[in-house]
Formats: C-alpha cells, sequence, structure tokens
C-alpha cells in the first residue's frame, strides 16, 4: 500500500503532524455526528478516507470490495420504480445535512476540505 496523497514519507514529522490534525478533527466530526447515528463502518471508512486513503486502499484494509466503500460514501444508486436514477443513504449525504444543523461540524468540514484541496499549506 502507498503512503496517503500529498506525504512524502509516511515517518517524517510532517506527516505525522497531518495524520494527527485529520484524526483529531475526524473524531470531532465523528463526536458530533453520533447523535445522527454514524454506523462503525461510516466512521471506520470516513476517518480512512481523510487520511488519504484511496476507496481501494480503505477496502484492502478493511476487508471488504472498492464498490462497498463507494456505496458507504455515495449511497446506493435506486435502478427501479419511482426513485430510479437517485442515490439513497451515504456518509456525504449524512455529513451534508449534519452541516446544516451543526455550526462546529460544519466548520470542522470546511477545515478538511482546506486540507486536502489545498495539501502544500498543510
Amino acid at each position: 500500500m502507498r503512503a496517503p496523497r500529498g506525504v512524502q514519507s509516511l515517518y517524517s514529522p510532517q506527516a505525522k503532524l497531518r495524520h494527527a490534525e485529520v484524526s483529531d478533527l475526524v473524531k470531532a466530526l465523528i463526536r458530533i455526528t453520533k447523535k445522527y447515528k454514524l454506523t462503525k463502518r461510516q466512521q471506520e471508512v470516513l476517518t480512512l478516507i481523510f487520511l488519504g486513503y484511496t476507496q481501494e486502499e480503505v477496502g484492502v484494509k478493511l476487508g471488504i470490495h472498492q464498490t462497498s466503500i463507494h456505496k458507504v460514501l455515495f449511497g446506493n444508486l435506486v435502478y427501479n420504480g419511482k426513485y430510479a436514477g437517485r442515490r439513497h443513504g451515504g456518509i456525504l449525504a449524512k455529513l451534508k445535512k449534519i452541516g446544516e444543523k451543526e455550526v462546529e461540524a460544519r466548520e470542522i468540514w470546511n477545515k478538511l476540505k482546506q486540507m486536502f484541496h489545498n495539501p502544500a499549506t498543510t
């Protein structure tokens, strides 16, 4: 398995600092989302994704297929019936709803997004 994106070495001081910072932010986000019932699997996937692992790497680490990771993140696509073509569930949809209600969650989410859109500045 390769190092997370944007990290030269997993043992460099910068990598350890980034890992600790992301870990703390994700733990805070999960603490806030407890009352919204994020599953244990969703918590694991969310943490690993924010640590920089790809969907494939998360799947290998958790012993499940990459497509399952995609479904955890984005939800299931409905193929038949009234809601055909729509997605149902997924962490990202849940986080969006939580962000609309919880100011602290929205702030943490924005910090995480900024870290991953500007990896050179972290």
